[in-house]
């Protein structure tokens, strides 16, 4: 903004700068001519400068300053010598500048109001990256995208731009007051924009950004329409969780817009687990789902490493017992993962040494993570890394370092030392963001680096797709949707009334901490697919769809669907009895249970009698047998059958 407005300043005192030495020189010039005509050529002459043909030439200007050499004829001349090129170019850029201005409301016309706007704040090297993946028009809903910057951009940066249909703002929002501010957002039609999205790389800044914005009628704040949806950037977890009280606060179940938190290396790890899913190893065996142990190796525990060990928790469980160990491997892992476990509650999780473990109290099945503190440069480090896999044999691999040399020598001799102790297929994910050539070489070697895939790096995960994540949206807030509207009475019971809002408006009631709950259900469909198919064909049935269509369809053995509601067909107790005599539906009750335990243990919740959001405690966080066994607990299980329930819907 500073750049484009002293541009606008200098242009305007050069011009004027510009007339006033064209009419001086002028008024010398012409002082002998007859008074009216005197003042016509003078003005035709400051007029003419700026037309590329001044009536005085400089030829004139020079000879008149031999014939009169004192100080003010040459002062005079000599000015008017510079105003004789200065002026043209201010003609050149204020034409220029008119011309923009008619483009840029040409555009703004043709963008029509039914297009789908959205606003990008910040211009910094990811913004960049995210217009180089844009394609325009993609989907079946056009867009027109608004950058909104304070940074410097030169003439031929907003011209590319422009020439592909981005409308560019450059103005420092965060300077301006309220009512200037709320004047430029209107500029930018913000008030219209179905997405807006804050990518600075500065979260506290995003967070600035964000409070302009009303979260509900009367706080005086510019307002968006309503159910606008906010994709904030946030690379700091203590600010994140600024972030989310900040919209718990303010918006409450009023709040006018959705909110969605991400980070560049949160985007990397889902789009990894898409691409190469947690169980790949597996997929294709025979071995049964209670084996199916999972085995993680995170080499480098940066944020790339954060991310994927919360990712395991929450995608890892497949069934009651399976086993979840994953190894951080790092130098100074101790303190590196202390600062990161600020976030487990030490009620939930136990600390022994150099290892922690989820309290089997709080779920089923054995959850681990073990730090290693070690150097890949080492010896010692395969060593370590051979004895641990003969012990447990990994099952996936990611390695986040940042030395790609060694990153790309460990990636090839982990991949051997696998396949020579019996585990071949194990997917190692190597992360490779700096050579491209080495990375296609990567790619196409079936040979070193068989099992070995490239993990996204930031420039290509950055689309607008890919940030504004609507598929998992519109899976997460089915799934909330599912779980605020489902009405599964006894067997003589009569429906409620329901008066339900739509989907997104009972997402926007949601916390975001609900929000995370729902779209970790969401990113764990995909796994339950599998598992299900799998399930049945251990328990003797032909497929998870007939099985379903046993246990809840319209003659259910649980409960009979009949287009509206579940009817159980027995009170509480029977129901209960019935779920466990059925190994199938035990199975995936208790299997949803485990991973609903592990999401919430992983963002820090306790179990305690009375359920408190603010501090975190939960008086379901148990293991599902404690579950059965607790007064309330055991009429919450009724909702770990809601995928159960959901995969039949989805059918019918």
């Amino acid at each position: 903004m500073r750049k484009n407005f002293f541009s606008s300043k200098l242009i305007l005192f050069l011009a004027i700068g510009s007339f006033i030495a064209a009419v001086f020189e002028g008024a010398l010039y012409y002082s002998n001519s007859n008074l009216f005509f005197n003042t016509l050529l003078i003005f035709q002459n400051g007029i003419n400068a700026f037309m590329f043909k001044p009536s005085i030439s400089l030829t004139d200007a020079m000879n008149f300053i031999e014939q009169n050499n004192d100080i003010l004829h040459n002062v005079a001349g000599y000015m008017y010598g510079v105003a004789v090129f200065t002026a043209p170019y201010c003609t050149v850029a204020a034409v220029y500048r008119l011309l923009e201005n008619i483009l840029r409301v040409m555009f703004r016309f043709r963008k029509n109001k039914k297009w789908r706007h959205v606003l990008i704040f910040g211009f910094g090297s990811d913004v960049k990256a995210m217009l180089d993946n844009y394609v325009p028009d993609a989907g079946d809903i056009k867009s027109c995208v608004h950058i909104i910057t304070s940074s410097e951009m030169s003439s031929d940066m907003r011209y590319s731009l422009g020439k592909r249909g981005f409308v560019i703002h450059n103005f420092d929002i965060l300077s301006a007051d309220d009512k200037t501010a709320a004047r430029l957002l209107l500029k930018a039609q913000a008030e219209i924009a179905e997405n807006i999205i804050l990518f600075s790389d500065n979260s506290v800044t995003n967070f600035s950004l964000l409070q302009m914005f009303s979260s509900r009628d009367g706080d005086g704040k510019f307002q968006l329409r309503n159910g606008a949806k906010i994709t904030c950037r946030c690379d700091d977890d203590n600010i994140s969780e600024i972030i989310s009280d900040y919209y718990n606060t303010c918006g409450g179940a009023q709040c006018r817009y959705d909110l969605d938190i991400v980070s560049i290396p949160e985007l990397q790890i889902r789009k990894m687990f898409e691409t190469v899913p947690l169980h790949s190893y597996y997929a294709a065996s025979d071995v049964p789902l209670a084996q199916w142990d999972t085995r993680m190796l995170i080499l480098g525990f940066g944020a790339l490493g954060r991310q994927a060990l919360i990712r395991t928790i929450e995608q890892a469980a497949v069934h009651k017992n399976n086993k979840i160990i994953i190894d951080l491997y790092d130098t100074n892992i101790k303190r590196k993962f202390e600062l990161f476990a600020n976030r487990f509650s030490s009620e939930t999780f136990l600390y022994e040494g150099s290892t922690v473990r989820l309290s089997g109290s709080a779920a089923d099945g054995e959850l681990v993570i073990n730090c290693h503190d070690t150097d890949v440069t080492f010896k010692d480090f395969y060593d370590t890394i051979m004895a641990e896999h003969l012990k447990q044999p990994y099952t996936y691999a990611m390695i986040g370092i940042n030395n790609v040399n060694y990153a790309v020598g460990c990636a090839m001799r982990l991949s051997r030392l696998f396949s020579a102790y019996g585990s071949r297929g194990v997917p190692t994910v190597l992360r490779m963001d700096i050579d491209r050539r080495l990375a296609q070489y990567i790619n196409d070697n079936s040979s070193a680096f068989a099992d070995v895939h490239l993990l996204e790096d930031r420039n290509k995960v950055l689309t607008l797709e890919y940030i504004l994540a609507e598929k998992l949206d519109r899976a997460a807030k089915q799934f909330h949707y599912f779980y605020s509207t489902i009405q599964v009475i006894p067997k003589d019971g009569t429906p409620w009334s329901t008066d339900a809002a739509d989907a997104d408006a009972l997402w926007r009631k949601n916390t975001m901490f609900k929000r995370r709950s729902s779209k970790a259900l969401a990113a764990h469909s995909p796994v339950k697919k599998l598992i299900f198919d799998r399930l049945a064909r251990e328990t003797g049935s032909s497929s998870a769809s007939e099985k379903i269509d046993q246990l809840i369809g319209t003659n259910g053995s649980l409960m009979r669907y009949d287009g509206s509601v579940w009817r159980l067909n027995d009170d509480e107790d029977g129901f209960l009895k019935a779920l466990q005599a059925d190994e199938f539906a035990l199975a995936a009750a208790e299997l949803e249970h485990r991973r609903w335990c592990c999401f919430v243990a992983a963002d820090g919740w306790r179990y305690g009698k009375k359920r408190d959001d603010g501090l975190k405690i939960h008086d379901c966080l148990m293991d599902f047998e404690s579950l059965l066994k607790d007064e309330r607990g055991r009429s919450t299980i009724i909702y770990d059958l809601m995928p159960l329930m959901a995969e039949y819907l989805g059918r019918t």
